[in-house]
């Protein structure tokens, strides 16, 4: 697994250990590994994996979001009772209830809550399993993991083609820069400098917008990605 940034914020072990004791509640031992080791953020650009938190789904419970008959692992007021330990992109949920076994996945634009098993030894193989099941995923390649920090800063730019297009500006880089990681697929590539403490991003969807994410810590590496961007029909939207 790839990390954009070493500046990181782990949640002590004994912190979680007095959470569970507090809430009566077991969480995923390789949550618990991960969230030690890296802190919260987001994998894959796609999971938000967060502290345990108890409140967020409370007012879910007030309202018939999902079904609860035939085979369902919760009743609507056992909602309120769950407790969330990561969100994706487009609002689902992943929460653990003290008589359930296993991960519930309760999803934004769909009524089944299911159940996924934790056996995986890594809590990224877990969320791997996940969005393959979810998403129709391929995560075949190496999977990249953001850390949420008070250092990121980004800069988002736009792309005037003049008869190139993004994939070319992405190919130019990758010649003029060297890359560390990169993640590519047919609606955007990522591009990671471990000296930028970040990466930036083609979005081949739209082909006019570029961010940059970076830290103060590789401000000399950001001017010259600045530079060269500019160069090539860039322009820094204020």
């Amino acid at each position: 697994m790839y990390i954009v940034s070493e500046n990181r914020l782990p949640v002590p072990a004994t912190e979680l250990k007095r959470f569970q004791s507090k809430h009566n509640i077991k969480l995923p031992m390789s949550y618990c590994r991960f969230l030690s080791e890296y802190g919260q953020g987001t994998y894959r650009g796609v999971m938000n994996i967060v502290q345990p938190d108890v409140q967020i789904l409370v007012p879910f419970a007030e309202h018939e979001l999902w079904d609860h008959e035939g085979d369902s692992p919760l009743t609507q007021s056992q909602i309120a009772e769950c407790v969330a330990i990561g969100t994706s992109i487009d609002g689902d949920f992943i929460a653990v209830h003290r008589n359930v076994e296993g991960l519930l996945w309760l999803p934004r634009h769909g009524t089944d809550i299911s159940v996924k098993q934790v056996d995986k030894a890594s809590w990224a193989e877990v969320l791997d399993g996940i969005l393959e099941e979810e998403y129709t995923a391929n995560n075949s390649e190496t999977g990249y993991f953001e850390p949420w920090n008070n250092e990121r800063k980004h800069v988002f730019l736009k792309f005037n083609e003049y008869g190139k297009s993004m994939k070319e500006l992405a190919r130019l880089f990758r010649e003029e820069f060297e890359m560390d990681f990169q993640f590519e697929n047919e609606y955007t590539c990522q591009l990671f400098l471990a000296r930028l403490h970040g990466y930036v991003r083609f979005n081949y969807a739209y082909n006019t917008e570029i961010a940059v994410i970076y830290e103060p810590a590789g401000a000399e590496l950001y001017g010259q990605v600045i530079r060269f961007l500019e160069r090539h029909q860039c322009m820094i939207l204020k």
